[in-house]
């Protein structure tokens, strides 16, 4: 007799059994290696926004730029959370960061 029923046969049954591993394998691997650093400046510093990340984290890639805002993948390997929120203070010490 079983006392608790199948979780994927009772209370997914339209679902394809085998996208619900594969699905968490997909996500872990696009989001579970970078963290996503966000920030927008006037247009005019951007180039140092640029510099900051790259001292930060060497192989950060840049994913959006659009009027000031930017958006950088840290490989979460080489950058630690403490050492952004470090960062960032000092360059609202240098310029107006908005977001």
């Amino acid at each position: 007799m079983k006392v608790f029923p199948d979780f994927k046969t009772k209370f997914l049954p339209d679902v394809d059994k085998s996208e619900i591993g594969n699905t968490y394998g997909r996500m872990f691997g696009r989001y579970g290696g970078s963290y996503v650093f966000t920030m927008t400046t006037s247009s005019k510093h951007e180039q140092e926004v640029e510099r900051l990340v790259s001292t930060v984290s060497p192989n950060a890639k840049k994913i959006y730029h659009l009027a000031g805002t930017q958006k950088f993948e840290l490989p979460k390997h080489e950058v630690s959370i403490a050492e952004v929120f470090r960062a960032v203070e000092k360059a609202k010490s240098n310029f107006s960061v908005f977001a």
